[in-house]
């Protein structure tokens, strides 16, 4: 099952950081890029709604949070990407799956985000 719904992930086309209201207000899981590189992996009962949390200023989602840690000036946005799949069931196990294969550099396992010396933002 995850590969299939990680093709239709990968399969969709990408919206720009702009673009968000075409976002809809439904289950999923869903992928932030700069350029071709994977920043964040994330799920939400609402994807609009999670990213209008990833898109304000401040700490108010944990891709946000992870950002200003790295010092990595949050103008970047403007030149992200967001791609998503709608999905009711299995949202949490497709989102783990990915971080695991992908190794987002904004997103935590454990206490510590996916940022190391060997993978780092390419602004």
């Amino acid at each position: 099952m995850f590969e299939q719904k990680e093709q239709e992930l990968l399969n969709n086309p990408k919206l720009a950081w702009q673009d968000m209201s075409r976002l809809p207000k439904a289950n999923g899981v869903y992928i932030i890029y700069l350029a071709e590189q994977i920043l964040y992996i994330g799920e939400s009962k609402n994807i609009w709604d999670r990213f209008w949390k990833h898109h304000r200023t401040g700490n108010a989602s944990s891709f946000r949070s992870n950002m200003y840690k790295a010092n990595v000036d949050s103008a970047i946005l403007q030149n992200c990407t967001i791609q998503y799949v709608q999905l009711l069931y299995g949202r949490k196990e497709l989102e783990e799956y990915l971080i695991e294969k992908y190794k987002p550099v904004f997103n935590k396992v454990g206490n510590v985000t996916n940022q190391t010396s060997e993978r780092k933002i390419f602004i």
